[in-house]
C-alpha cells in the first residue's frame, strides 16, 4: 500500500504539512473545540489522534490473547473511532489521517511471557509506568513485535495515511506499559539507539509499507534530540532522506513556555521538518484568559526582541535549507480542570491563522488574523477587528509578565527555559552577565548543555505556587538543578523586589485597560451571544488573574524579603496586599455566577501542579503574613 500523496499546494509558496493532533478523536464531535470538517476550513491538510496502541491486540504473537475482556473492548472501541477518523479525514479534499503512539509500550500480559526478548539489562531508560521486566529496548524481538503491529494497522485500516511517533515521554495505554525509545546510559548510547530507531522505523514504515512517518523529537531535555543542533544532526545524518519521513521540532526549545528562544535544531540537517505549536496551551491558561500564539509564533516574541533574536516561522522560512522546513503540527493540551466554553474563541481564531499561514505564507499574519475574527465571529466593523486584535496582543504581553519574571530573567541567560540563568555543562557552572550572552550563535557546539530552570512554572498547569516553589523550600520547582529555583532569593539579594512586583502591578492595569476595551471596542460588534459571553467572560478572567497574582506576589515577596533580611516589611503594604488578594480572589470565583455556560475554568491558589504533588499553593504563602 502507497500512502496518499500529499495534497496539491494551493498556492507556489505553501507548505506541503499543515497537521493537527488531536488529544482524542476528532471525526465525531468537537473534541478540543475541533472536527476534522472545521480543521480542514482552516487549512489542515492531515489529522492526527488516537493511538496505534491501543488499536491493536498483537494477535500475531504466539501466546496470546495479551488483553482480558475490559481490554479487548477497548481496542474494538479504539478502533471502531480510528475507522470513523479515517472516513472523516479522507471525506475532505486532500487530508489525510494518521495515527499516534508514544515509543516503546506493550500490553502488560505480553511483557510478563517476552520481557526477557522485548528488554535490555544493560540499558537505562525513562518513561511514565515502566515495565518491572525493565527497560524495552530494540531487540529482535521488539523489531519483530513492531513489525507485526505495523502489518496489523496496514490490515485492519486500509485507508491510514502515516504515523505520528513521539519519542522522549511516553503515556502508555491502559494495560500497556513501556518507556521511551532510548538508552540513556551516556550521551553515545542515545545517540547509537536513536540511530537505530529511525532506521528501523524509515525501512519498515516508509520502505516497506509506504506509510507517513512523522517523529516528533519531544524530550524535557535542551541537551539531547529536541534542543540540541549537534546531537540532532548526529542522530539524522545516519538516517537517509524518504520523501514520507518528516521530523517534527517544536518551536521553543523546550516545551512551549514565554522566555524561550527559537529551537536551533529548527532547518539543522537534511530532512524535512514541521514546526510544532501548541493550541490552547496548558502553559498559558489554556485559553480561559484571551491566548493568542499566532503573532509571536510568526513573527517572534517580544522578549526576544531585545537580545537580537526575535524571530518566528516568518524568519525560518526566509533562512532555512531548501525543502527544510516543511510545514507545522498544531498539538492540542490542556488539563480538564481548566474548563474552556464553547464556541473555544482563542483556540480557533490561533488554529485558523497558524494553519492559514502555513498554507499561505506570503499572507501577513496580520491579515489572517483579521479575516478569522470576520469569518469566525462575524464581526463586519474592520475598527472592532483591530481592536480585538488590539486585545489579543496586549493580553499576550500581560500573560509573559503575570507567568514569568523579568527582574529575574533578564538578568541572566535566556538560553532554554524561563530563568535560563546559568550555563551548565561539564567543565562548569556558572552564571553569565549579559555581556556574554551568544547573540548570534544558532546552536550550542556543546553535547553537555543541560536545560535551566522553568520559573514560568511557579504556576503550572491549573495551579499558582506559592513560597515553596519560588525559594525552593522542598525542591518543588521543575528544574535539573535546585539553584535555579531560587527565584525570590535573587531578586530580595539584588535588590529587585520592586522591579518584579511592578511588572506584576503593571500586568494587572493592562488587562483592566484590555478588560474596558473589549466592552467598549469589541463587544458591541459580535453579533454572536455565545461568542460575545465568551470574549467577555475571558478578558474579566484575566483581569482578575492577573490581580491575584499581582497581590499574592506582594504579600509573598514583601514577607519573604522581611525574613530573609531580618528587616520587617510594611505591615501597612502587606496588610493592603493581602485585602486585595482577598477582593480580587472572590472576584475571580464570581465568574461562575456572573456568565453561566460562559465562564471559562478557575485556577487554583492551594496547591502547585496538583493536588497530588503535596506541594502549597499561593494562598498558604498568602495566610503565612496575614498576621504582620
Amino acid at each position: 500500500m502507497l500512502a496518499r500523496a500529499a495534497p496539491a499546494a494551493p498556492a507556489a509558496a505553501a507548505l506541503p504539512f499543515v497537521i493537527d493532533q488531536a488529544a482524542h478523536d476528532v471525526s465525531v464531535a468537537l473534541v478540543d473545540g475541533f472536527n476534522v470538517s472545521l480543521l480542514a476550513r482552516y487549512g489542515v491538510n492531515a489529522v492526527a489522534a488516537l493511538s496505534i496502541d491501543c488499536a491493536t491486540t498483537l494477535d500475531a504473537i504466539p501466546g496470546g490473547p495479551w488483553y482480558d475482556a475490559v481490554g479487548l473492548k477497548a481496542v474494538n472501541a479504539t478502533r471502531a473511532g480510528v475507522r470513523a477518523m479515517i472516513a472523516a479525514a479522507h471525506s475532505e479534499p486532500g487530508v489525510r489521517a494518521f495515527l499516534s503512539s508514544d515509543l516503546f509500550q506493550f500490553p502488560v500480559r505480553l511483557l510478563a511471557r517476552y520481557g526477557a526478548q522485548l528488554t535490555d539489562p544493560r540499558a537505562r531508560c525513562g518513561g511514565y509506568n515502566r515495565s518491572r521486566a525493565g527497560c524495552i529496548a530494540l531487540t529482535n524481538f521488539t523489531r519483530a513485535a513492531y513489525a507485526a503491529l505495523f502489518d496489523e494497522l496496514v490490515a485492519q485500516f486500509p485507508g491510514l495515511d502515516g504515523l505520528v511517533l513521539r519519542y522522549g515521554e511516553n503515556s502508555p495505554c491502559a494495560e500497556h506499559q513501556g518507556n521511551c525509545p532510548y538508552d540513556s546510559t551516556s550521551a553515545d548510547s542515545m545517540v547509537a539507539s536513536l540511530q537505530q530507531l529511525l532506521l528501523f522505523l524509515r525501512e519498515e514504515l516508509c520502505v516497506r509499507r509506504g506509510l507517513a512517518v512523522v517523529f516528533r523529537t519531544w524530550d524535557t531535555s535542551t541537551q539531547f534530540f529536541h534542543a540540541n543542533a549537534t546531537f540532532y544532526e548526529l542522530v539524522t545524518g545516519a538516517v537517509a532522506p524518504h520523501p514520507l519521513l518528516t521530523f517534527s521540532v517544536k518551536h521553543t526549545m523546550l516545551d512551549f513556555w514565554r522566555r524561550v528562544r527559537l529551537n536551533p535544531t529548527l532547518g539543522a540537517g537534511r530532512h524535512q521538518q514541521v514546526v510544532e505549536a501548541e493550541v490552547g496551551g496548558m502553559y498559558g491558561g489554556c485559553g480561559t484568559w484571551p491566548l493568542y500564539i499566532g503573532d509571536g509564533l510568526i513573527n517572534g516574541y517580544e522578549e526576544d526582541a531585545g537580545i537580537g533574536l526575535k524571530r518566528g516561522l516568518a524568519w525560518l522560512l526566509a533562512n532555512a535549507p531548501a525543502g527544510v522546513f516543511a510545514g507545522v503540527l498544531t498539538n492540542h493540551q490542556c488539563t480538564d480542570e481548566l474548563r474552556v466554553p464553547p464556541p473555544w474563541v482563542w483556540w480557533r481564531l490561533e488554529q485558523q491563522v497558524v494553519s492559514g499561514w502555513a498554507r499561505a505564507p506570503a499572507r501577513a499574519e496580520a491579515e489572517l488574523f483579521d479575516e478569522a475574527v470576520a469569518q469566525q465571529l462575524g464581526v463586519a466593523d474592520a475598527g472592532a477587528r483591530a481592536a480585538l486584535r488590539a486585545v489579543a496582543l496586549g493580553a499576550m504581553s500581560a500573560n509573559l509578565r503575570v507567568q514569568t519574571c523579568a527582574a529575574f530573567d533578564e538578568q541572566l541567560l535566556e538560553v532554554d527555559r524561563p530563568t535560563a540563568s546559568v550555563r551548565v555543562s561539564r567543565f562548569g557552572t556558572r552564571l553569565l552577565p549579559r555581556s556574554e550572552i551568544p547573540f548570534v550563535a544558532p546552536a550550542y557546539p556543546s553535547l553537555f548543555l543541560r536545560a535551566s530552570v522553568p520559573q514560568a512554572n511557579w504556576m503550572l498547569w491549573d495551579a499558582w505556587g506559592g513560597l515553596e516553589v519560588l525559594t525552593n523550600t522542598n525542591h518543588s520547582c521543575n528544574a535539573f538543578d535546585a539553584a535555579h529555583c531560587l527565584v525570590f532569593p535573587f531578586l530580595v539579594d539584588r535588590n529587585l523586589t520592586e522591579a518584579a512586583l511592578a511588572e506584576k502591578a503593571a500586568a494587572a492595569a493592562a488587562y483592566a485597560r484590555l478588560n474596558a476595551s473589549m466592552w467598549a471596542d469589541v463587544l458591541p460588534h459580535v453579533p454572536d451571544a455565545a461568542a460575545r459571553g465568551a470574549l467577555a467572560a475571558s478578558v474579566e478572567a484575566g483581569a482578575w488573574a492577573s490581580a491575584v497574582v499581582s497581590a499574592g506576589w506582594t504579600v509573598m515577596l514583601l514577607g519573604y524579603a522581611g525574613d530573609r533580611t531580618g528587616r520587617a516589611p510594611n505591615a501597612t503594604r502587606v496588610r493592603t496586599a493581602v485585602a486585595a488578594y482577598d477582593a480580587a480572589w472572590e472576584g475571580y470565583r464570581s465568574l461562575a455566577g456572573r456568565w453561566g455556560a460562559a465562564a471559562p475554568g478557575l485556577f487554583n491558589d492551594s496547591y502547585w501542579q496538583h493536588p497530588q504533588s503535596g506541594v502549597p499553593g499561593m494562598r498558604q504563602s498568602v495566610a503565612r503574613y496575614r498576621g504582620l
